[in-house]
């Protein structure tokens, strides 16, 4: 399934549009300043470059999957919105009552890395996760050579919880996946998860960071 638009503006300034991709878009996701680009899919733990087929394969797959939420992330320019990236909330459990979901994000447009994206786009997800589907907990993996996404998930309250070895490989060199966590920090939902354990230092840091995000993001989406 594909989520409703959110507008929202980056610390840096740059309008951006989270909304649904058409099958018109996916040409963006092709070429050499998109998936094709070695820099850029490294961080997928991938190697081979998508073919615009491939791309129409998880078009059809991500619009009937009714277990997923997925954006398209739309940078505001001159003559209108450009497609540079997506983000997705995937495997959502439906069938418990403590629901949980993974989540990714891809910016594969290198011009605009670096200017404040991603840690938007997860604060206005994680809203969307936590306020709208009233999900409790989301998981999330880096490559642990991605340090820029690293701090940008540690900023919304994602919390390092252990590392998957050898997830895939770059220049003949394999990349670890590092697991975050990332826990609703609405009363129900964080007392029903710790059930009167004792959380630490690291997660009661987070659930600040978290909250903080969440009241950032309530007064800076704009839901069209």
């Amino acid at each position: 399934m594909q989520g409703p638009i959110m507008e929202l503006t980056t610390k840096t300034g740059l309008n951006l549009r989270m909304g649904p991709i058409s099958k018109d878009d996916l040409s963006s996701f092709v070429g050499p300043h998109a998936m094709h680009s070695l820099q850029a899919s490294r961080y997928l733990g991938r190697i081979a470059a998508p073919s615009i087929e491939d791309e129409e394969e998880w078009y059809e797959k991500m619009r009937t999957d009714g277990s997923s939420m997925s954006w398209g992330l739309f940078a505001g320019e001159s003559d209108g919105h450009k497609l540079i990236g997506g983000t997705s909330l995937n495997r959502i459990q439906n069938n418990q009552m403590f629901r949980r979901a993974t989540s990714g994000i891809l910016i594969f447009d290198q011009d605009y890395w670096g200017k404040g994206i991603a840690t938007a786009t997860h604060a206005a997800r994680t809203y969307f996760a936590f306020r709208e589907l009233g999900l409790g907990v989301i998981y999330s993996k880096v490559f642990h050579t991605n340090e820029p996404s690293r701090k940008a998930i540690e900023s919304v309250g994602y919390v390092l919880t252990g590392t998957n070895r050898c997830q895939g490989m770059h220049r003949g060199e394999w990349l670890h996946a590092n697991d975050f966590e990332l826990i609703n920090p609405d009363d129900w939902a964080w007392n029903a998860w710790w059930s009167g354990d004792q959380p630490t230092e690291d997660f009661l840091e987070a659930r600040e960071r978290t909250l903080r995000r969440l009241e950032w993001a309530e007064d800076n989406i704009r839901f069209t």
